[in-house]
C-alpha cells in the first residue's frame, strides 16, 4: 500500500497542451515572426521547465521580457483552454479518504501553479505543492520529488509518482519512486524509462495500481 501518490500536473491531472500552444503562437508572432506554430512541436513543452523552453525557442532573445510577456498573456488564455482530466478530484478526494497523502510536484513556475489551482478548485486538496521556486533542479532530477517525500515524511518505497513525460519517468527513477504513466499522454510514446504502472483512467486508478 502506498503512503503517498505524487502527481505532475500538466498533461496528468490538467490538459494545458491548446493553451501552451496558443500561448506561443502570440509569442511566436512577436519575438520570431519567421516562425510557425506547430502544435505538435509545442506539445514537447510539457515538461521542462518554462524558461528552459523558451531560451530553448528564443536564443537570440531577451528572455526576461519574453517570460514577463508570457506572464501576461496566459491568465487569459488558462480560462478558456485549460481543464482538468475526467475523474481528478474524485480521485484526489478518494486518496484522502483512504488516509494517502497526496502531492503535486510540477514543473510549472510558483505564480501559474497557484493561480490554476484556484481556478480549477484543487487549492485546498495537496498536502504539499513543489515547483522550481523550492527546488535546485528541475525534473529530471529528483529534487522536487526528495523535497515532498521529506516534507510527508514518507520514504521513497512507500510512494508513487504520477507523470506524463519522459521528465517524470525519469524523475521518480532517479529519487528510487515507483512510477506510473498516464496513458492518455501525447507524450508516451518518447518514454524510455519503462513505468511500473499504467493509468487507463482516474476513474480506475485505485484499481490499476492495486490500492483496492
Amino acid at each position: 500500500m502506498f503512503k503517498a501518490i505524487l502527481f505532475d500536473f500538466d498533461g496528468t491531472l490538467l490538459d494545458s497542451d491548446q493553451m501552451i500552444f496558443e500561448a506561443f503562437k502570440i509569442l511566436y508572432q512577436k519575438y520570431k515572426p519567421e516562425t510557425q506554430a506547430d502544435f505538435t512541436h509545442t506539445l514537447t513543452f510539457s515538461g521542462p521547465p518554462i524558461l528552459e523552453t523558451l531560451q530553448k525557442e528564443f536564443p537570440l532573445q531577451d528572455i526576461d521580457k519574453i517570460y514577463h510577456d508570457y506572464l501576461k498573456i496566459t491568465p487569459p488564455l488558462y480560462q478558456k483552454y485549460v481543464r482538468l482530466y475526467d475523474g481528478v478530484i474524485t480521485l484526489l478526494n478518494a486518496l484522502k479518504s483512504r488516509g494517502i497523502k497526496i502531492a503535486l510536484v510540477t514543473s510549472k513556475r510558483r505564480v501559474h501553479t497557484e493561480m490554476t489551482l484556484e481556478q480549477l478548485h484543487l487549492d485546498n486538496l495537496f498536502d504539499v505543492i513543489v515547483t522550481p521556486d523550492e527546488v535546485s533542479h528541475n525534473k529530471p532530477a529528483p529534487d522536487g520529488l526528495i523535497y515532498a517525500l521529506n516534507v510527508l515524511g514518507i520514504n521513497s518505497s512507500e510512494a508513487l509518482y504520477v507523470g506524463d513525460s519522459e521528465y517524470d519517468a525519469l524523475a521518480a527513477k532517479n529519487a528510487m519512486i515507483k512510477f506510473a504513466l498516464v496513458s492518455w499522454s501525447p507524450r508516451k510514446d518518447k518514454i524510455t524509462t519503462q513505468p511500473d504502472y499504467l493509468i487507463k483512467q482516474f476513474l480506475t486508478f485505485i484499481t490499476d495500481i492495486n490500492l483496492s
